[in-house]
């Protein structure tokens, strides 16, 4: 019988820490992996919001996460976090890299200060934690990683520009990373969500034709947080969040690129003043 890769055992028992826990998908990846037997270390910034979600999770006679709140923008957090959920779980058997943030706008009419901490929340953060996590794995030739990336990584967008830069960014880090360790037993999925009812769009500040946009072919949190854990059950390079989202990122892949830019352009502008 060929042996089962280290992936596709079932994911009781196992330890994980989640990024971005405090709503949204990771909220609800978190609950499907206590539901599961995983031991969850939870992180965000709104203490109070995790330590919510740890006690919901503890009443339905799950184990109880262990909340650890950070922000994941601010220099060296992602070592802090790290060294935390490893000292609280020991070895991290799943590493789920969901902490991202958006911003509308025309790049001349954005402050730096906001860019760079998108940048290094969305990107830097992913990066760090990722090397962190990756020797031990290696090292006992399991483990999985899945960066939540998204269908913008497919297509550059007009007004959200530095968003969809990270989210290609993390598309192209977490293939080359999977090329790199899946001969040891690690598995790096990139994982592909589309819209989804959560708070993004209004932290993000979307308006207009944009807003409504951010509503066509929606996904519920729990829906979508289901496709992930399906992922890490099954393994993968790329996995998308239901059929409509791999159909628009093969779409965004191979429709002239001009076209999309334009179309991108006239659908995210903001609203006149």
């Amino acid at each position: 019988m060929m042996a089962t890769e280290p992936w596709r055992r079932s994911l009781a028992a196992r330890t994980a820490l989640v990024t971005g826990a405090s709503s949204g998908i990771g909220r609800e990846i978190a609950r499907g992996l206590a539901r599961r037997g995983v031991r969850v270390v939870v992180t965000a910034r709104r203490a109070d919001r995790l330590q919510a979600l740890a006690a919901e999770i503890a009443g339905g006679g799950h184990p109880e996460p262990i909340v650890i709140p950070e922000d994941l923008a601010l220099p060296g957090s992602a070592e802090t976090l790290y060294r935390a959920a490893r000292a609280a779980l020991g070895p991290i058997d799943l590493l789920i890299n969901n902490a991202a943030a958006g911003r509308f706008g025309a790049v001349h009419q954005t402050d730096r200060e906001s860019l760079a901490g998108l940048v290094a929340l969305n990107v830097g953060s992913l990066v760090a934690l990722t090397q962190l996590a990756l020797p031990e794995m290696v090292a006992r030739r399991s483990g999985s990683i899945l960066q939540v990336a998204s269908t913008a990584a497919f297509v550059p967008m007009p007004y959200m520009a530095t968003y969809a830069a990270t989210k290609a960014f993390v598309l192209s880090f977490s293939e080359a990373v999977h090329a790199e360790v899946s001969a040891h037993g690690v598995q790096v999925i990139c994982f592909c969500p589309g819209s989804i009812a959560t708070e993004f769009t209004q932290a993000a500040g979307y308006e207009g034709r944009a807003a409504k946009q951010a509503r066509f072919g929606v996904m519920s949190p729990e829906a979508v947080a289901a496709d992930a854990i399906a992922a890490l059950e099954t393994g993968g390079r790329v996995r998308f969040a239901g059929l409509w989202n791999r159909l628009l990122a093969g779409l965004g892949r191979h429709a002239p690129r001009g076209l999309v830019l334009a179309g991108g352009a006239r659908l995210m502008r903001p609203r006149a003043r």
